[in-house]
């Protein structure tokens, strides 16, 4: 946690703290989304499998785990690139060329938001 707020952390009262921390995922989700997106577009192989898998594989222990700030950090940053890949996507569909659609983790996201997990608070 430290490693996110730096040293002020340490000073704020339990509600601050919460927020400070939910503000720094956001503003790491929004510094990551657009490389999360060059990475995801890239025609490149990790061994057998394609970029475009292992980016959305990146994301399913974080979308199944139990902790509530986990959770949360995981849906901040699949919802910031979402928002990068779908206009970057517009462009790509105007340019004539079309984007591999994250189909296994919106299946992942839609599941946890239909059966989801008990969460534990910290």
């Amino acid at each position: 946690m430290e490693m996110l707020c730096g040293d002020e952390i340490r000073f704020l009262n339990e509600e601050q703290m919460h927020e400070k921390l939910v503000e720094r995922k956001i503003l790491a989700a929004r510094f990551l989304a657009p490389l999360l997106d060059i990475l995801y577009r890239s025609d490149q192989m990790i061994g057998d499998q394609p970029m475009h898998m292992s980016i959305q594989l990146l994301f399913m222990p974080y979308i199944r785990s139990t902790s509530i700030y986990r959770k949360l950090g995981a849906a901040i940053v699949v919802n910031c690139f979402a928002r990068v890949f779908r206009r970057a996507s517009v462009k790509l569909h105007l340019n004539n060329r079309a984007a591999v659609y994250p189909t296994l983790l919106v299946k992942e996201v839609e599941g946890s938001v239909w059966m989801p997990v008990k969460v534990m608070m910290r």
